[in-house]
């Protein structure tokens, strides 16, 4: 499947992969990718996670009895991108040696001409949008923590020169204590090195993005609802979550599944945070280092909201 090694790092431990001599390294390449296809049942359905416009992900399980999951990526989507192949790579190996307790730990990734193939931590309760969308229930003290985990996370990215391009629930992973990791990046930029209008956009997209997600979970629904019930702004959730804040009826968007376990002065607090989040970068949006303090200590005060929804929300600065 592998004709040629352009690049080989990070590799798992767990298959022995050591050598750095050239030769070597494309010998151990086949056997590393073969471990991979095995582990996945060679990408059988079965073990399919899930899957986007860039690729699938599977349930891998590696010779020693760990689990991972495996991205492959979509030859159709570096084939539409493939002006911009050389420094997507090149991003994606600087978000592997971020390091944090929030991000989604990468343990290697192979690749060709033709496939790209990225190894990660497996997450085994799954993707945020199943949880909130789906049939259990979250109870606010772990959808708090959660958004308190993606806040920390993204502001560490941030602090690294770095974004992450595709803020949204189902890129929030929960591990076997529900902590919240981020993943499935967008392809990171870095600051320094892309051009003026990236730097300049790709944060603060973040934040706007971050601020949606925060609506996501309180309100237990995605940020469009596909139905014919309701009118339009209710089926938009940011719509909604403004329509709300201006008849100050806030506590009209908390999922009621919840019950009455709920921190309600908490909850419209941590609302009010993510509707700053979506104010346009020159008229209040936040950096997520803000984010963090305000949502690390109840106590500081909360910049006012706008009385009234701004004619335009918009996550770029133009």
């Amino acid at each position: 499947m592998f004709n040629q090694i352009l690049e080989l790092h990070n590799l798992i431990s767990d298959v022995g992969l050591f050598n750095s001599s050239k030769h070597v390294c494309q010998i151990i390449f086949q056997k590393y990718v073969c471990e991979i296809s095995s582990s996945t049942g060679s990408f059988s359905e079965i073990e399919t996670l899930g899957s986007d416009t860039r690729g699938v992900y599977y349930r891998g399980k590696l010779s020693n009895g760990s689990q991972v999951a495996v991205k492959r990526f979509s030859t159709e989507f570096f084939s539409t991108h493939r002006s911009d192949k050389k420094r997507l790579l090149k991003e994606m190996k600087v978000t592997s040696h971020v390091g944090h307790p929030n991000l989604l730990h990468i343990r290697g990734r192979c690749q060709d001409n033709n496939e790209i193939i990225t190894v990660y931590d497996f997450v085994p309760n799954g993707s945020l949008d199943k949880w909130l969308f789906g049939a259990g229930v979250l109870p606010w003290t772990r959808r708090f923590k959660v958004i308190e985990d993606v806040a920390d996370g993204l502001s560490f990215l941030h602090s690294k020169q770095l974004a992450h391009k595709n803020m949204k629930c189902s890129s929030v992973f929960l591990d076997v204590s529900f902590r919240a990791v981020l993943g499935d990046f967008g392809f990171v930029l870095l600051g320094a090195e892309s051009k003026q209008f990236e730097a300049v956009v790709c944060n603060g997209a973040d934040v706007f993005e971050f601020g949606v997600v925060v609506l996501e979970v309180i309100g237990g629904r995605p940020r469009v609802e596909e139905t014919d019930q309701g009118n339009s702004e209710e089926r938009n959730l940011l719509d909604f979550a403004w329509n709300l804040h201006e008849t100050d009826e806030k506590v009209k968007l908390v999922d009621r599944r919840i019950g009455s376990l709920i921190n309600l002065e908490q909850a419209i607090r941590v609302m009010e945070i993510g509707l700053l989040c979506t104010l346009n970068e020159n008229k209040g949006r936040p950096s997520m280092e803000q984010v963090v303090e305000l949502l690390h200590n109840m106590e500081k005060p909360i910049p006012e909201l706008p009385r009234t929804r701004p004619v335009t929300l918009f996550p770029y600065k133009f």
